[in-house]
């Protein structure tokens, strides 16, 4: 930025403002992260994952109950409604060798 001044002779004065440059580092580059800084981030991602991971693992098992309630109550509802058509017994039959 260039700024004008007039003195009190009327001459013009012209004064710049350095702008602020960004410090160097011995390299001779500017901004990044530190070693430090990336260190801090992974501690910090890995207390978090730490802690998720034990909450993830509670929720499957109770996911995997309903979605398998929710098959059982489908097999009976296509019973039912197979045996209205066809009038006659149907029979579900539940396989629980995966169990």
């Amino acid at each position: 930025m260039m700024y004008i001044i007039k003195s009190l002779w009327g001459q013009k004065a012209r004064y710049t403002r350095a702008l602020k440059r960004p410090k160097k580092t011995p390299r001779g580059l500017s901004g990044g992260f530190s070693v430090v800084e990336m260190l801090v981030v992974i501690i910090i991602m890995g207390i978090l994952i730490v802690i998720a991971v034990p909450t993830y693992m509670s929720i499957v098992p109770s996911r995997e109950l309903k979605a398998d309630a929710r098959a059982v109550m489908n097999a009976f509802q296509k019973a039912r409604m197979s045996a209205s058509i066809f009038q006659r017994p149907i029979r579900v039959l539940l396989d629980c060798t995966n169990a």
